[in-house]
């Protein structure tokens, strides 16, 4: 999107290298340091009324807010987000992926402003990455608690739907961090998309073309033709009644009219 790509440009100089450690980092201590003092939560958490009032690190330390505070589930998160967030780091470039945080942070903030009222967390943009991640290398194995492999594909799958059901039935915050999140992903995917759409359009074009042309031989197990497919050689057989055509495929195992 030539939007991002100028955005990317302009801000390149001043991009935060190895920003995900940093945040990784700062979760890391904010675990540690609410797991000793369980209220000093409420000071990482994003609440409009909190920013107006001065309280502006909140703007940045809700990034900090752990997704999960027992250890061990931590421990996961920790790794997944360090494996995608660098593995993303290094495909786009720091400047692409600072952008890529920053601007879901930026909305989640102007979304706290303009409803003061509501607390806002930084789980959806975190899964944002994952989604990014999994659009890029959708055939990626990824072993679940390190036992079960499954296809990014298919977590995709999941998290989208995860995300809509946020839309349609979460809370007022988990609503409208859906909405940033999603939003986030198709301001950065939006080229992709309608690229990998005018391609499918494209072939899905010629197959039509190519299967309506004139042609001279049919195979009758799978319907290609030498028009749809000139690199096929097509036979008759002669046992059949009366002598059907095969494509070089089938001539040799079809059943006999």
């Amino acid at each position: 999107m030539k939007f991002i790509d100028t955005l990317e440009s302009k801000l390149s100089r001043y991009s935060i290298p190895n920003l995900t450690l940093i945040l990784l980092a700062g979760q890391f201590l904010a675990l540690i340091t609410t797991t000793i003092k369980p209220q000093s939560l409420s000071n990482y958490l994003l609440n409009g009324h909190a920013l107006l009032s001065g309280q502006l690190w909140r703007a940045v330390t809700f990034l900090f807010v752990p997704v999960e505070t027992n250890y061990f589930f931590a421990a996961f998160f920790f790794l997944m987000f360090y494996y995608f967030g660098t593995a993303l780091e290094h495909y786009w470039g720091d400047a692409r992926y600072n952008l890529y945080i920053g601007t879901a942070a930026l909305a989640t903030v102007i979304a706290a402003l303009i409803f003061p009222a509501l607390t806002f967390t930084n789980t959806y943009l975190f899964l944002s990455i994952l989604l990014a991640y999994a659009y890029v290398h959708p055939d990626h194995v990824m072993y679940v608690f390190f036992l079960l492999p499954i296809k990014l594909r298919w977590i995709a799958y999941l998290l989208w739907l995860f995300f809509a059901y946020g839309i349609i039935f979460g809370s007022g915050p988990a609503r409208l961090t859906s909405l940033i999140s999603v939003a986030n992903f198709f301001l950065f995917f939006s080229g992709n998309l309608m690229g990998s759409a005018k391609l499918t359009a494209r072939n899905r074009h010629h197959q039509i073309a190519s299967s309506i042309a004139p042609y001279h031989h049919k195979c009758a197990v799978c319907l290609k033709t030498d028009a749809s497919h000139p690199d096929l050689d097509f036979r008759y057989c002669p046992d059949c009644d009366p002598p059907t055509a095969y494509c070089q495929n089938h001539i040799s195992a079809h059943h006999h009219s």
